[in-house]
């Protein structure tokens, strides 16, 4: 087997696995349902305590800091490697379309995992809103859309982190 050939295979399931992440992310954050994604009930009879509202807080905010960072890195690198390919279809653009593409399924999953049944309502619907936002930068890039239509994208997603680290602040996190 030539090292091409064995390149589109690597590039192929690592493409393959990526779909698989961000399908799994976005059944964790369903379309449309921020109100009642990720929020299960800590008791049918009381609400949440203070201190466990607080530490629930802490835990989103934390979990959205470090998804910002991861999906950074992740598209950072994507739009590097991008602007140097010469062949979109390529087994090296590709994989990097796999790597980009499974990173931010990843860091959507992690941000999901760091949402406690106690987090308080603004932070979970900021939340989905940053979720909604990424999905369609990612959308964007990966369909090559015009440079128009991609910076109306990271200028929602980049609105969305802004009010979700608000929502943060608000709640004495930030």
């Amino acid at each position: 087997m030539t090292v091409s050939k064995l390149a589109f295979y690597l590039a192929v399931v690592s493409t393959v696995v990526a779909i698989m992440s961000l399908a799994v992310s976005l059944n964790i954050f369903p379309r449309g349902q921020s109100e009642n994604a990720i929020r299960p009930s800590t008791s049918s009879t009381s609400a949440a305590e203070p201190s466990e509202k607080h530490d629930a807080a802490i835990e989103a905010c934390v979990g959205l800091r470090n998804f910002k960072s991861g999906v950074g890195i992740a598209r950072g690198a994507f739009i590097d490697r991008v602007d140097r390919a010469n062949d979109w279809e390529s087994s090296e653009s590709l994989g990097v379309q796999g790597y980009y593409f499974s990173a931010v399924g990843a860091e959507l999953n992690y941000m999901a995992t760091r949402l406690g049944p106690g987090a308080p309502r603004e932070i979970v619907d900021a939340l989905a809103d940053v979720r909604r936002s990424i999905v369609a930068v990612v959308d964007a890039d990966l369909r090559r859309e015009p440079a128009s239509i991609s910076n109306d994208m990271v200028d929602q997603y980049s609105s969305a982190l802004r009010a979700a680290e608000s929502a943060c602040e608000a709640t004495g996190v930030g």
